[in-house]
């Protein structure tokens, strides 16, 4: 790990490359100090490990990935570079603390002095901005969400929308789009989870009983029970219901928050909703307005502050 400040400016000396990698000699002189081979030295940022050390300088092996991705492949014999210790663990760190891992290359568009401070404006493609928040990381387990494959990422996350989209097939067939490779065990089991197997089992002709027109000949309450299974079905860890019983009436949501109970049980969830009873048994509940959280705790901490939570929960406001 780096702190991003900068401890020198050396120079390349040479450049190997090889087909698909290159070695990089670089002189020096403050980074060496206390450096062996096999430590870590971040040059402009990115981290590469030493592989030879000289008077005046060192050798780092530059892999195939770290060239596609980052300005490294772009320097010549006399480039001035950036450098920086990996920071020890046993003292104070100054600075951020930074991975010197590169997702990917932006150019920057231009560059605003603004009093003491300097403004660079970046531009970068899709697949490194999809992810970046203004300030922090998105984690998931500690795993940083620009370092998951977009299909990975999503396959760690089932959706249970307001609008439920059912497609022309059997209700087995439905249920396992939430995962293809479910067995039919398994959509019978995801299908108990969301209080559906029921309903199911009173069809014509059950699990087999053919959909149509968007499952129109079921009620709004019974189409999102299956939403539900399919999202059981899938395994996900991550959990997200939008807004999932808004649509429905309140005898219907009960059941349908039975089915959501089970389907809660040791996941991540994240719970979109104007009803507020729909949330009253989270672990933490942030109240939005006008895309800003004014508000965030469980709800004995927000009702004791007698705030927007209070006025809405006890009927003194209503919800624009």
């Amino acid at each position: 790990m780096f702190t991003g400040i900068v401890e020198e400016v050396g120079a390349i000396k040479n450049i190997k490359r090889g087909q698909h990698s290159a070695v990089l000699t670089i002189q020096a002189k403050t980074v060496l100090e206390g450096t062996r081979i096999g430590d870590s030295i971040a040059v402009n940022g990115i981290c590469l490990t030493v592989t030879r050390l000289f008077p005046d300088g060192f050798s780092a092996d530059v892999m195939h990935e770290t060239l596609n991705r980052s300005s490294l492949a772009g320097l010549t014999a006399g480039s001035v570079v950036n450098l920086e210790r990996a920071m020890p663990a046993n003292g104070r760190f100054g600075g951020h603390i930074v991975a010197g891992h590169v997702d990917g290359v932006g150019h920057i568009a231009n560059i605003r002095r603004d009093d003491t401070a300097v403004w660079y404006t970046v531009h970068a493609g899709p697949e490194i901005l999809r992810y970046v928040v203004e300030k922090g990381s998105i984690t998931i387990d500690g795993v940083d969400v620009r370092h998951i494959k977009r299909e990975e990422l999503r396959r760690n996350i089932a959706v249970v929308l307001q609008d439920t989209h059912l497609f022309t097939g059997t209700v087995m067939e439905n249920i396992q789009y939430g995962r293809l490779d479910a067995s039919d065990e398994e959509v019978i089991q995801a299908a108990k989870t969301a209080s559906a197997h029921s309903f199911i089992m009173r069809l014509p002709k059950g699990y087999d009983t053919v959909l149509e027109s968007d499952g129109a000949n079921l009620s709004q309450g019974q189409r999102q029970l299956l939403n539900i299974a399919r999202a059981a079905v899938s395994r996900a860890p991550i959990l997200i219901l939008d807004e999932a019983t808004s649509s429905v009436d309140t005898r219907t949501e009960k059941h349908i928050e039975r089915g959501m109970d089970r389907l809660m049980a040791d996941r991540t969830t994240f719970v979109i909703a104007h009803r507020l009873s729909t949330v009253r048994n989270a672990n933490a509940i942030m109240v939005l307005e006008n895309g800003e959280i004014i508000e965030r705790g469980d709800h004995d901490d927000l009702l004791a502050q007698k705030g927007r939570y209070y006025s809405l929960y006890t009927g003194r406001a209503e919800l624009e």
